[in-house]
């Protein structure tokens, strides 16, 4: 028997032990394997600064840019507009904008972390898109799928482009990422939400840097457990 007989043979042989041992799919396996990998990522990238409280991060970020300049804010993820309303407090240049998409029904599916599971429909507030008394917030509602492509083609980003990822699921993290792939020379900030959570936000950005061989810059992390992740893509 040659060689590439062999290995196809040993392979097979592992795909039937795997199967007998895990015959359906495990959340809690793929986020043990992901989370190793999520740790010699932070081993190799984790250089920033770090804060205790998501309200010290943005303030970090914010001050990373000139107080007199104006920022494009992006938030994918806004349940009830809390972070946007303290990235807009941050930032009161006139010409700034702080543009938040959601449904506002909740997860579309099951957000199955590998630790635990948070039901479809979570996080909604049943169509309600929460009011802001600052002009320069507004909000987008629908899939981002449905609305994200339209609204950058037709995007005039002022000054620095920020991007806050707070979707929670990989489907929707990676989209959102490729989608912005488009904006890269503009070299946003990009703050991710959850990122400790390898089955999803971290893979997705993992898989998009790879896919993609995008560079970026490590800023700043918040969290005992890198809860939220700061870079910058140059």
């Amino acid at each position: 028997m040659n060689r590439k007989l062999i290995a196809q043979e040993i392979v097979m042989n592992r795909k039937e032990v795997a199967s007998m041992f895990f015959p359906r799919y495990s959340g809690f396996v793929a986020a043990m394997n992901m989370n190793a990998k999520m740790r010699q990522w932070l081993k190799q990238y984790d250089n920033g600064c770090k804060f205790n409280t998501t309200r010290e991060i943005y303030k970090y970020v914010a001050s990373t840019l000139p107080a007199d300049n104006c920022i494009t804010l992006l938030e994918f993820g806004v349940f009830q507009g809390n972070s946007l309303g303290i990235f807009s407090e941050f930032n009161a240049h006139p010409d700034s904008r702080f543009v938040g998409f959601d449904t506002f029904e909740g997860l579309p599916e099951d957000w199955n972390s590998g630790w635990g599971i948070i039901e479809k429909g979570s996080y909604t507030t049943h169509g309600n898109i929460p009011q802001f008394d600052d002009s320069r917030v507004s909000c987008i509602k629908g899939y981002y799928q449905d609305v994200l492509d339209d609204f950058l083609a037709n995007l005039c980003a002022c000054g620095q482009l920020v991007v806050h990822v707070d979707c929670d699921l990989y489907s929707s993290s990676l989209y959102v990422l490729t989608m912005l792939n488009r904006l890269k020379e503009l070299k946003p900030l990009i703050l991710m939400d959850d990122f400790s959570s390898p089955n999803h936000m971290f893979r997705a950005f993992d898989d998009y840097t790879s896919a993609y061989r995008v560079d970026f810059n490590y800023v700043a992390s918040c969290g005992d457990y890198y809860n939220q992740v700061c870079v910058q893509l140059c």
